[in-house]
């Protein structure tokens, strides 16, 4: 047998010889002609001077790629335009120019994200990481996840049973350096109530509120029947709908939009379009930022990510009109209404933007295991599965 000789980048082997020159030597020993086995050496040792050339070539450019050998090289494969501006912290290089690199087999991971057509390259090296990422529900990517059967290592999503948990908030207390903008499971305290009117501040927002409730509506469409609930909650409380689909337009940035719900309304509702485990938007961890309590309206056990006795969990109630009346209880009565900030002076961070420090972690970890290209066999039945998402609320829509 005769040796394979190979090339390294980074740890990893560059495209060898191809195959057939191995079979070649194979054909030469039946060759029984000598013209024809020195006609076919002159070939083979041409083809040869060619093939190291190229070799030179690509060791030339690398050496002139100032790469690190101590950090990651992601690759974001037609990702969206938002996840251009991601940042990984100083131990990955992330890129969407997948001529970075001389070849996109030379990156040690391949992002890819539901919210694009997802085609794989053509070439792939053995260790190579591939990403699932979505930031929205399933119910809303429209691939076909059959063809994508044994191809991911790692996912990257809202879901809590991801690789990378990739939440669109988070709250923190003081003591966590937020400034990571990563993660941190929380331990809540319980909640501690100050006496009515020993906070100024809070005394003044509240008591300049005039209206009743508000929902910032973004889609049109959607596929949790939230349309259908708020409709039938109109008939009972008062609610101004704003954005593209309602009937108010909202000022300014989405900041000062939130700064004129803070200032005039009780209320703000937080309606996802789908309701799925674990599934909350960016939405609501903006709208914790100010002084004003959230109806939330979705799948996601909300207490996992919110502090106890900040919100208003909709399906918690049994009928629309249960939770109507508990509203304009509230509404009425300042005290009580003023206990939902009361975490606010123990957990003074709402981080509303998404990083990807965690997944450059993940692909430091994985490098390291035994079993570096562990394959998800199949994406489609963990991502579609039926009992991520229901199609109707809990709350009863009468």
């Amino acid at each position: 047998k005769f040796p394979r000789f190979f090339s390294a980048f980074h740890g990893r082997r560059l495209p060898r010889i191809p195959l057939f020159f191995a079979r070649f030597f194979h054909e030469l020993s039946s060759v029984r002609n000598l013209r024809a086995s020195l006609g076919i050496l002159s070939l083979f040792a041409l083809f040869t001077v060619i093939f190291l050339m190229q070799q030179q070539l690509t060791a030339w450019q690398i050496e002139n790629l100032n790469v690190d050998p101590q950090k990651k090289y992601i690759l974001l494969y037609k990702v969206p335009p938002w996840m251009e501006a991601l940042e990984a912290g100083d131990e990955c290089v992330i890129t969407t120019n997948e001529k970075l690199l001389p070849s996109i087999e030379m990156y040690d991971a391949v992002v890819f994200s539901s919210e694009s057509q997802i085609n794989f390259p053509e070439k792939r090296s053995p260790d190579q990481l591939y990403v699932f990422t979505s930031r929205e529900s399933p119910l809303y990517t429209k691939n076909n996840y059959q063809k994508d059967l044994m191809q991911y290592n790692l996912t990257m999503t809202y879901r809590r049973d991801s690789d990378v948990f990739w939440p669109s908030g988070f709250i923190a207390d003081a003591a966590i350096d937020a400034s990571a903008w990563e993660f941190r499971p929380p331990k809540w305290k319980h909640a501690v109530f100050e006496k009515y009117g020993a906070n100024v501040k809070l005394t003044s927002i509240i008591a300049d509120k005039s209206k009743f409730s508000a929902w910032l509506k973004s889609q049109c469409t959607d596929k949790s029947m939230r349309i259908d609930f708020m409709s039938i909650l109109e008939n009972y409380i008062e609610i101004d709908i704003y954005g593209e689909c309602g009937r108010l337009d909202c000022p300014g940035t989405q900041d000062e939009c939130l700064e004129m719900v803070e200032r005039d309304y009780f209320f703000i509702f937080i309606a996802e379009n789908s309701i799925c485990k674990d599934f909350i938007t960016e939405a609501l961890f903006s709208a914790m930022r100010y002084y004003i309590v959230p109806v939330v309206y979705g799948g996601a056990n909300y207490g996992d990510f919110l502090p106890p006795h900040s919100f208003i969990d909709a399906n918690k109630f049994n009928r629309t009109t249960e939770l109507a009346d508990y509203l304009q209880r509230l509404a009425s009565d300042p005290t009580e209404y003023g206990k939902f900030f009361w975490w606010k002076k123990f957990y003074p961070q709402v981080r509303t933007k998404r990083t990807l420090r965690g997944l450059c972690r993940a692909i430091q970890e994985f490098s390291t295991r035994p079993a570096r290209t562990g394959k998800i066999a199949n994406i489609q039945s963990w991502w579609q599965d039926d009992s991520q998402c229901a199609q109707a609320p809990k709350i009863q829509l009468i």
